[in-house]
């Protein structure tokens, strides 16, 4: 069974291949400033900024989280009942790689977004 993060929601690491089902936020807790603790995260040991965040209402979804330009970069992969491990993981390391590259993954998106809308439009015309 996974650790339930209780303790420290930010820094568990774990093998995500033994399955992410356990892994929830707990209800009714704060952080040491005295905030409710709205959504913890479980950290995948195979894939390094793979994880997994859950919120108190008991969504859950993969995320990747990196540092880009010494700011931190946060981007949704998916949810879990939809998105198996591998294809998370394989996600994970293609967006590690635009880090490393030196792009923001947000921006590439909303690029490929942009892009995509003006091709609709011009196809429309």
């Amino acid at each position: 069974m996974l650790p339930h993060s209780e303790r420290c929601p930010d820094m568990a690491k774990v093998n995500f291949a033994a399955g992410v089902e356990a892994h929830h936020c707990p209800r009714g807790q704060f952080t040491r400033t005295g905030r409710p603790i709205d959504q913890a995260f479980l950290w995948d040991a195979k894939t390094p900024g793979l994880g997994l965040r859950a919120t108190v209402s008991g969504a859950k979804t993969y995320i990747f989280q990196a540092k880009l330009n010494g700011s931190t970069v946060r981007v949704t992969i998916g949810d879990p009942r939809s998105w198996t491990l591998d294809k998370a993981q394989k996600a994970a390391r293609d967006l590690q790689q635009l880090v490393d590259d030196g792009k923001d993954p947000r921006e590439v998106r909303a690029e490929q977004r942009t892009a995509s809308e003006t091709r609709e439009a011009e196809a429309l015309r």
